[in-house]
């Protein structure tokens, strides 16, 4: 008895496991102009599985809304993901050298354009997984911040 109950035990374990919760780990909203004229709205994210790894493709996804501040969907451009392999390193002054670790990382993340305009105040994305488990977070975007455009030729 005890040894059937440890089996159906492990199956209940095994079938739950399947399931793909996420979280979104960090998240980005950009107003981009470049120096041949173009601009753009964008949103950046990353996400990371129950176990704190971030996702290798983008297959369980199944759905990213974009809210503005007024809770309006905003339109968004198909999404796309990247992902790399990386090491990180840090800069020693005193000895005037870069370290690096030795241990190489995965590191992945989703990007799409936003077709509208974005105003200042908090916006929210929701993202779905094609098993139905939804992650969702907030982001403030305080106000547009005018930078210089520096020509990709400068040397």
């Amino acid at each position: 008895m005890k040894k059937i109950i440890f089996i159906l035990l492990c199956i209940s374990f095994y079938v739950s496991g399947n399931a793909l919760a996420v979280e979104i780990s960090w998240m980005h909203v950009q107003h981009r102009e470049y120096g041949n004229g173009e601009a753009l709205n964008r949103i950046g994210f990353g996400l990371i599985d129950d176990r704190g790894n971030y996702l290798t493709d983008n297959r369980n996804v199944k759905e990213v809304k974009f809210y503005d501040p007024d809770k309006k969907e905003l339109k968004l451009a198909p999404l796309n993901f990247n992902s790399v392999e990386e090491i990180f390193g840090t800069y020693d002054s005193k000895n005037s050298q870069w370290l690096y670790s030795k241990v190489w990382q995965f590191d992945s993340w989703f990007n799409t354009e936003i077709m509208e305009s974005l105003n200042p105040g908090i916006y929210w994305l929701k993202v779905t997984t094609t098993d139905g488990k939804v992650a969702e977070r907030a982001f403030a975007f305080n106000r547009r911040i005018v930078l210089p455009i520096i020509d990709s030729k400068f040397k």
